[in-house]
């Protein structure tokens, strides 16, 4: 897929894409509808004509470790699909040591396939991967830096999140007490790469990461944050997203979806268990999550119906 790099696309895609479409009457109604027409063009159509034949739209969202120039791994993957008939969001959360077949590699972790693919074809790699694995095609692609994640959270002045236990990690060097905290951007990237200390390891941290997106959600579409808009965009296109949506599809999205509600989302886990195999990347046996088909392919008939 071609890269394109828009500040406006960026921006938009945070707050429509990063929180799952929550709130998109809000966004429509009250972001769009105030900025400049030189800006932005509202399309009047609200679906876009590239998804026009389509009844899901598919976008694969991912967090990228990546440092500087390196091509990082996905350390999160998340697969969200709008179903632009039912007006349904479903998302669901990918393990990121999930054993898949990667093009010209072999049997490996998923989170290893941006850098098997490298600077030319890693977001290639792993699109085809979930793709494979989900049995779904995937649409588009948005790939949020986890640093430039820690300047949005900062730039909103942190967010609250409810904790139903404490954090107790010293590889993360985190500590937070049952109940309700305020975290700055540090403290929410800290929280969303906890694995090992959760009682669920990985799916504790899919859960976690999932409640870190809703809380940027609600304090994104406050007052006080459409206040800050520019300086949010600007953190958006320098630092945080890389995608191929355009600008119209975009918010052809969220007119279509324009009064969905958090509590609508429908969030699921991929079961399976725990496996040890040889990898060839690492030229050793290391730890693999082993996706349960049956189960995996219950999930997507729940998405796209029986005959998924």
């Amino acid at each position: 897929m071609k890269k394109r790099k828009s500040l406006l696309i960026c921006g938009l895609l945070v707050f429509l894409l990063g929180v799952c479409f929550t709130g998109g009457y809000f966004w429509r109604g009250n972001i769009v509808d105030n900025m400049p027409s030189d800006t932005i063009a509202v399309p009047e159509n609200p679906v876009s004509p590239s998804f026009a034949e389509q009844k899901n739209v598919n976008i694969l969202l991912l967090g990228s470790d990546s440092r500087g120039k390196d091509v990082g791994r996905t350390d999160s993957i998340i697969f969200v699909s709008a179903n632009l008939e039912t007006k349904e969001v479903s998302m669901v959360s990918i393990p990121r040591d999930t054993r898949v077949d990667i093009p010209g590699v072999g049997l490996t972790k998923i989170t290893h396939a941006n850098v098997a693919g490298g600077k030319e074809q890693g977001i290639e790699k792993v699109i085809q991967s979930v793709s494979n694995l989900l049995g779904a095609p995937i649409n588009n692609y948005a790939l949020v830096d986890f640093q430039g994640f820690k300047k949005l959270v900062d730039a909103l002045g942190g967010i609250d999140i409810e904790l139903p236990n404490g954090i107790n990690d010293y590889m993360q060097n985190l500590y937070l007490p049952a109940g309700q905290n305020h975290l700055d951007g540090d403290q929410a990237l800290r929280l969303a790469r906890v694995r090992y200390s959760l009682p669920n390891g990985d799916f504790g941290r899919q859960w976690y990461q999932y409640k870190i997106l809703a809380s940027i959600a609600d304090k994104a579409l406050t007052k006080e944050s459409i206040i800050k808009l520019p300086e949010l965009l600007k953190i958006a296109g320098n630092d945080l997203v890389q995608t191929d949506m355009t600008q119209a599809e975009i918010l052809a999205l969220a007119t279509k979806f324009a009064g969905f509600k958090p509590s609508e989302l429908n969030y699921y886990q991929i079961p399976g268990s725990s496996l040890t195999a040889l990898d060839p990347l690492v030229g050793a046996n290391v730890y693999y999550f082993e996706a349960d088909k049956t189960g995996l392919k219950e999930i997507m008939q729940k998405i796209y119906g029986p005959k998924a």
